[in-house]
């Protein structure tokens, strides 16, 4: 383990301009290549996906990438990433109230944690949520997933705010998004 008898600044130097599957194989190497994998990985490169999508069907949540011309898919009800080749998008966009869409359910913190590790991998082009009911939980999720990277598109389909929300933060929340 050569490398690992290298000053730690000078392998965090080299561990930035890896990107996560190359910090993935270090991080098994040795605690010190997991310590400074760890540290590493919010600088890292990120993958470039052209298109994330968030939507729920059926009562499933379901978090689509489209990286490399592929679609590959996480059913968060059998946690199952599948291939995919097409997407079905409404095509409208709306926020509204819960009454306009109520087949919307909020995403579960337990999903969003499940993907959360996984998202931040990728530098997303177009982020579109679709039928989704955003609560406190779905914007603090929103905030992680774009507070490093710049999105050139965010699209929001049949989505509407949890009635929980206050009105200033349905009206705040609404500002930052459009």
């Amino acid at each position: 383990d050569l490398e690992s008898e290298n000053p730690d600044d000078c392998l965090l130097s080299i561990f930035a301009r890896l990107d996560h599957n190359d910090l993935d194989q270090l991080s098994t190497v040795s605690r010190k290549m997991m310590r400074l994998s760890d540290i590493s990985r919010t600088k890292c490169k990120l993958f470039e996906a052209s298109k994330l999508l968030v939507s729920q069907k059926n009562h499933e949540t379901n978090f689509s990438v489209d990286y490399g011309s592929r679609w590959f898919t996480l059913n968060t009800t059998v946690s199952t990433i599948f291939k995919m080749t097409s997407i079905e998008l409404g095509s409208s966009l709306r926020l509204e109230s819960p009454s306009i869409y109520p087949d919307t359910l909020p995403i579960s913190v337990e999903n969003i944690n499940l993907v959360s590790p996984l998202l931040t991998r990728f530098n997303f082009d177009i982020m579109t949520f679709s039928s989704i009911r955003m609560d406190d939980n779905f914007f603090e999720f929103f905030k992680h997933i774009t507070s490093t990277r710049t999105v050139r598109m965010i699209e929001f389909i049949h989505c509407n705010f949890d009635e929980n929300l206050s009105r200033n933060d349905r009206e705040r929340y609404a500002i930052k998004s459009l």
